[in-house]
């Protein structure tokens, strides 16, 4: 027997071991949560329980119907903001993400420059950015 193909046996039996053992963890991770039993001594007391006030959760309604929705969906800022500030606004962001997302090309690795990361992010801000100035518009604001 070749000493090398014993090893390469022995190898691809633990890789097959480590990716079913990967498997079967990643597997009981979703698997339902059982509640513990007989945790609780029956000699111990019941603890009293005690009303917990519920937290009030008011959400404003984001339905509309229509053609578009109505400014209220935008939030509490951008609703008051003008459809051209906005527009402006999304513009620039758009410029400054494009120029970001080219100029930090894969060519400079490993060094990274992390304005141009910051910048790239820009690029899906101006897309929200220009529907809120969309929206504004169809409102007439």
């Amino acid at each position: 027997h070749d000493p090398r193909a014993v090893v390469h046996h022995t190898r691809r039996k633990m890789r097959v071991l480590a990716a079913f053992l990967a498997v079967l963890a990643s597997a009981s991770a979703f698997a339902p949560a059982t509640p513990m039993r007989g945790v609780v001594s029956k000699a111990m007391p019941k603890a009293s329980v005690r009303a917990m006030p519920k937290a009030v959760v008011s959400m404003q309604d984001t339905y509309w119907e229509g053609l578009y929705p109505p400014s209220s969906v935008l939030g509490p800022i951008l609703s008051k903001a003008p459809s051209g500030l906005l527009g402006v606004v999304s513009g620039i962001f758009l410029g400054i993400g494009l120029y970001s997302a080219q100029a930090n090309d894969l060519s400079s690795l490993p060094v990274v420059h992390w304005e141009y990361v910051v910048g790239a992010n820009l690029l899906p801000i101006s897309w929200g950015l220009h529907v809120a100035s969309w929206i504004q518009k169809q409102n007439g604001k």
